[in-house]
């Protein structure tokens, strides 16, 4: 099964970001969406494994508290001749140290974790490639000016799989973040 941990959006903010989506992609050329119910920021990717187990008992390990996210800019990462359109988050120590608990329980559990470094982002569009008449100035600028602020008490493992053609995300497991 193919896994990743995520913070899982509330609604209210799925229902602004995914208004940016749709605008995305009306002014795309081509491109992948996520689905609503998709929309996450990943914080640790594992890939194809059978050994969900290993992943629960790392989460379960995990020391942190609640904390708030922030959303600051929108940017794009260039892979592989396409981009990917994403909105940035303001950093953030306890999502940072959530990341590195995780990345190095997992590492020790025998997973390969990327060590490249760790850049939270809510992905609006992967492989997208822009009409030449879209303004994406303009875009960014609406983009920015959503307040997009969450508090997150809870994170969770999540299975990756397709049902019926279409990427489907079920939660297997998660951790709540205590109050301290």
């Amino acid at each position: 099964m193919r896994l990743f941990i995520s913070i899982n959006l509330d609604e209210e903010l799925v229902r602004e970001y995914y208004k940016k989506v749709e605008e995305l992609r009306k002014n795309t050329i081509r491109g992948r969406f996520p689905h609503p119910e998709n929309m996450h920021i990943t914080v640790v990717f594992i890939g194809e494994t059978e050994n969900d187990e290993a992943v629960k008992v790392a989460m379960d390990r995990l020391v942190a508290e609640p904390f708030e996210l922030k959303f600051r800019s929108i940017g794009k990462f260039r892979r592989h001749g396409s981009e990917t359109y994403f909105v940035g988050l303001r950093r953030n120590a306890m999502l940072k140290s959530i990341n590195f608990q995780l990345s190095e329980a997992l590492r020790e559990a025998g997973f390969e974790v990327e060590k490249r470094e760790y850049t939270p982002h809510l992905t609006l569009g992967r492989n997208v490639v822009l009409k030449p008449d879209f303004d994406f100035e303009e875009f960014s600028k609406e983009v920015i000016e959503i307040e997009g602020r969450m508090k997150v008490d809870r994170i969770s493992l999540m299975k990756s799989e397709r049902v019926e053609g279409k990427q489907h995300y079920t939660e297997i497991h998660h951790v709540d973040l205590p109050a301290i």
